[in-house]
């Protein structure tokens, strides 16, 4: 387990349950914490095979450009803004079918 993966484990859990979604948070932390193990060891996989083919500099480097160029994607993605819009939106809907 790498030293984030508790945390991002926590966030969503975190947000299943603000989401008022309390009997499904169960099943979306196990779904989440089945892809964050699987794409932990697809990576693995191809940074050893990717530093077999072209040295061991490789993985790191093409690693590090993901994270330059997926990185404010992601941000932008996973910001408080969107967030609070999905709680609002549910909030609203909750007021309505009272």
């Amino acid at each position: 387990m790498d030293p984030g993966e508790g945390s991002r484990h926590a966030a969503a859990r975190a947000l299943a349950e603000e989401t008022g979604v309390r009997v499904t948070a169960g099943r979306v932390t196990a779904v989440f914490r089945a892809f964050s193990t699987g794409v932990s060891a697809l990576g693995a996989i191809l940074g050893g095979l990717l530093a077999r083919a072209l040295g061991l500099s490789w993985p790191f480097l093409v690693a590090g450009a993901l994270v330059v160029a997926l990185g404010p994607i992601l941000f932008r993605w996973l910001s408080n803004d969107r967030i609070e819009a999905t709680l609002r939106t549910q909030q609203a809907t909750e007021e309505r079918k009272k």
